[in-house]
């Protein structure tokens, strides 16, 4: 106990207050780096997860037989048509991340 108060009551290790602004500075700019890799990467995986979902493929073909030799067979199809594509180092699903530049 007596060791922790000394070391509180050292002050040859001070710190400055220009060095916790830095340090803060470089936390903050880090911090902000940080959460737009994060959002980029979120948008890219629900951009990813719609273009699996709508690849799900429905399509379906059936028949229905009266028998051997009947003439009145009936054939049901259905083919869904998948609409989003996601091409490789591409934007997900359209989706685009960038700002156009405006002039002020």
């Amino acid at each position: 106990m007596q060791m922790a108060l000394t070391l509180y009551d050292d002050e040859s290790g001070s710190i400055y207050s220009i060095e916790v602004v830095f340090v803060t500075l470089l936390l903050v700019f880090g911090v902000i780096a940080g959460l737009t890799s994060y959002r980029d990467a979120i948008a890219q995986e629900l951009g990813d997860t719609a273009v699996a979902l709508d690849s799900i493929d429905q399509s379906y073909t059936f028949t229905l037989t009266n028998g051997p030799g009947a003439a009145d067979d009936v054939t049901r199809s259905f083919g869904d048509l998948s609409t989003l594509s996601d091409p490789i180092n591409a934007a997900p699903a359209g989706l685009s991340l960038t700002t156009a530049a405006t002039a002020e």
